[in-house]
């Protein structure tokens, strides 16, 4: 895939998991938790969104490597 292809692709994938990311951040009981993966995140819009709300939880967020 073409660099700009992918970027593109990218930041629409952030855009489309933003309303998701902001339900999940409020919706899972995360006091119950102390750490969370997401595997398949993109630019990270989903972990970012949950550590910020959740400042307690320590998150990772794997992409393939051409994501970086």
């Amino acid at each position: 895939m073409r660099t700009s292809a992918l970027r593109g692709f990218l930041a629409a994938m952030s855009g489309i998991s933003a309303g998701a990311a902001k339900a999940i951040a409020a919706k899972i009981p995360w006091k119950d938790f102390r750490s969370f993966v997401d595997v398949g995140a993109a630019q990270g819009m989903v972990p970012v969104t949950i550590a910020r709300a959740h400042p307690h939880l320590a998150g990772a967020g794997f992409d393939l490597p051409v994501v970086r």
